[in-house]
């Protein structure tokens, strides 16, 4: 398993866990640099991840050192009477601009940032382009980032892809009920999971985590406990958990330098949960396994 660095920090304030906001982008910089010749061998990022294209951009040739992940901008608001040729157009014209963002001529990876993308009409014409840019050599691999559900699952077994991204975690284990990691596997579709910690919930300190998980708070602090019973990190926790289940890249997401070293640290300490049964701490409930429908303001 390889790991990857998210960079949603570095253009946005992001994670249930983040106290300081959106990284500076010197500190940014400091953290993109000092992770070349690391284990982390990707770094994912998007257009909708503000100027994190850019900040990237600014590492010059060090760039070159990892494989770039990036995403398509979403087709939502194309209208439904538009041209399959002229969304796809679209979507080239600003991968384009993401390219010249990044200071590269191509990247690793492009993917399907919004799946709902290719459940619209002109879904095949989308999967069809990406094609095209991975023959004329713009990417290596194509694919999707997506939540868990039979969408994804309906997508992987239709069209022909690389990678899937998707949220796994020990609470969230969608991806695995659902026969995704199964069916991945045997398509050979790398898999990338990202809010591995679920955006910092599971490395959270019980005493700072926010009221309105108190449903599931008895979850999580046997979490804590198991932690402490195990006498390891809950990071070293979660990469075992995902080697255990086959994951390819785990990607994190740091604020700062200090953190990216705490991670590397536990990522680099291999912890063998063969037999560790993690299955009791997932949750099927979406008001907390999907960050997108949390609503709190800090308490």
């Amino acid at each position: 398993m390889d790991l990857g660095l998210g960079t949603a920090q570095f253009g946005l304030s992001y994670g249930v866990s983040n106290t300081t906001g959106q990284t500076p982008y010197r500190k940014a910089l400091e953290i993109l640099e000092f992770a070349a010749g690391t284990s982390v061998k990707v770094l994912d990022t998007a257009p909708a991840y503000s100027s994190a294209e850019l900040i990237l951009g600014a590492l010059g040739q060090r760039l070159r050192a990892f494989e770039v992940v990036t995403k398509t901008s979403a087709l939502h608001d194309v209208s439904s009477h538009s041209a399959g040729n002229d969304i796809v157009d679209r979507l080239e014209r600003n991968f384009e601009k993401s390219l010249a963002r990044l200071g590269l001529t191509s990247v690793d990876t492009l993917l399907v940032h919004h799946i709902d993308d290719l459940r619209r009409p002109f879904g095949c014409a989308v999967v069809q382009r990406l094609h095209d840019l991975r023959s004329k050599g713009y990417v290596k691999k194509i694919g999707v980032s997506s939540y868990p559900s039979d969408i994804l699952l309906d997508v992987i077994k239709n069209f022909d892809l690389d990678v899937v991204q998707l949220p796994i975690n020990p609470l969230d284990q969608r991806a695995i009920d659902l026969g995704l990691i199964e069916e991945m596997k045997n398509r050979k579709i790398k898999i990338h999971a990202r809010s591995i910690f679920l955006q910092g919930l599971l490395i959270m300190d019980p005493k700072h985590i926010p009221k309105y998980f108190n449903p599931i708070f008895p979850l999580l602090v046997e979490w804590s406990e198991l932690i402490r019973e195990r006498r390891t990190s809950a990071a070293k926790l979660v990469f075992g958990f995902l080697r255990k289940i086959g994951v390819d890249v785990a990607i994190v997401g740091v604020e700062s330098l200090e953190q990216l070293k705490d991670n590397l640290v536990d990522f680099d300490t291999e912890y063998n949960c063969d037999s560790l049964d993690l299955s009791h701490f997932k949750l099927n409930d979406k008001n907390f396994v999907n960050p997108s429908n949390w609503r709190f303001n800090g308490g």
